[in-house]
């Protein structure tokens, strides 16, 4: 979906946007003009008479090259930051469901583990279903390795299929 350039020594995730009419026009504005902290910013660009989605790749690295050896102190940080944007996606008027969920285009800061995620500004239909980000978190939670709680991730994964822990 998405192929990376580099532009005046910034790296950029590309997408095309096949439909241009079909953007979420209130979604572009604030992550345009208003960019959360939890997303990366996002130019338009018009080439050739096609749009594209311009995501600069900034803050970290990515979540699939992050150690997934951790202490549950850690994993408890690193759920926290990466949960919350979905909650908050509401307070600026997205939809949490157009997160793309992709360990390569998530950046993850190894000093506070804070996210960013590429947020896809689309109206017709949705990037994730309800299932499909239970599905992502769970098989996340499912790699990691606690060095001091190995048992933890049993109630974590009971969190996550909403039984209780």
């Amino acid at each position: 979906m998405f192929k990376e350039i580099v532009v005046a020594n910034k790296n950029y995730a590309v997408c095309a946007a096949s439909n241009p009419q079909s953007l979420d026009k209130t979604a572009v504005k604030v992550i345009r003009l208003d960019c959360p902290s939890f997303l990366m910013p996002m130019r338009l660009v018009n080439i050739d008479n096609q749009l594209q989605l311009r995501y600069e790749i900034l803050g970290g690295i990515r979540l699939s090259y992050m150690p997934m050896k951790m202490r549950k102190q850690e994993l408890n940080q690193l759920l926290t930051q990466m949960i919350t944007p979905f909650m908050d996606c509401a307070d600026w008027f997205l939809d949490y469901r157009n997160i793309y969920l992709d360990r390569d285009y998530i950046m993850v800061d190894q000093n506070d583990y804070k996210v960013k995620y590429i947020y896809l500004p689309i109206t017709e239909g949705k990037a994730n279903t309800e299932e499909r980000v239970l599905k992502f978190f769970s098989e996340l939670v499912m790699e990691i390795d606690l060095e001091d709680d190995p048992a933890y991730i049993t109630s974590v994964m009971r969190c996550i299929m909403g039984k209780e822990a």
